[in-house]
């Protein structure tokens, strides 16, 4: 499997064929290989609570549940663009909740707020961005990242048959880095203690 030559979506839109491939990650959500396929997460679930509720997320049902959109995700997908994609694309992404609404509890911040997730942007607030900002200088600081592992392939899909179960398995790491077979999957959290 080469990882330096990405494969592209396949014109039916099915991915049939094993291989590293760059594709959206909405792509990487849905029902994307020729027959059932499942990543880590959707393993994690089944293991962790059951296959029904992997079967209420999961993009094979077509009466899915919706996912939440929680605040903490808002700072992963924050910091996901900020530390491994840049500065490009940030402003059409996210806005900065304006100073005139401290919190959500008015009408017009609701109404403000609405208006910027309808138009695809990830609200955040001066919080939010102070925080990643910090994760940033940390994580420069940390010798794996002075080393290299956060340089190279960003978001490409693993996809590979199970030859078992005939289940498409998955994977996403955030980074391939260019230098070693290590992949990088970076987490958010409240605390590290």
């Amino acid at each position: 499997m080469t990882l330096h030559n990405p494969l592209a979506l396949p014109s039916n839109g099915k991915i049939s064929e094993p291989g590293c491939y760059a594709i959206p990650i909405e792509a990487y959500h849905s029902s994307i290989c020729v027959g059932p396929s499942v990543s880590s997460s959707g393993l994690r679930t089944i293991w962790a609570e059951s296959p029904a509720h992997f079967w209420a997320r999961s993009p094979l049902n077509p009466n899915r549940l919706p996912q939440e959109d929680r605040p903490a995700f808002a700072v992963g997908r924050l910091a996901h663009k900020l530390l491994l994609e840049g500065r490009e694309g940030l402003e059409q992404d996210f806005v900065i909740r304006r100073e005139e609404f401290p919190d959500w509890r008015t009408k017009a911040a609701q109404a403000w707020r609405d208006e910027q997730i309808a138009a695809g942007r990830t609200v955040i607030t001066p919080a939010d961005l102070e925080t990643v900002t910090g994760m940033a200088e940390s994580l420069g600081r940390h010798p794996l990242v002075k080393a290299g592992i956060l340089d190279g392939h960003v978001e490409r899909s693993l996809i590979w048959k199970d030859e078992e179960t005939g289940i498409w398995l998955k994977s996403r790491p955030d980074v391939i880095p260019n230098a070693s077979a290590v992949v990088a999957d970076l987490k958010t959290t409240t605390s590290v203690t």
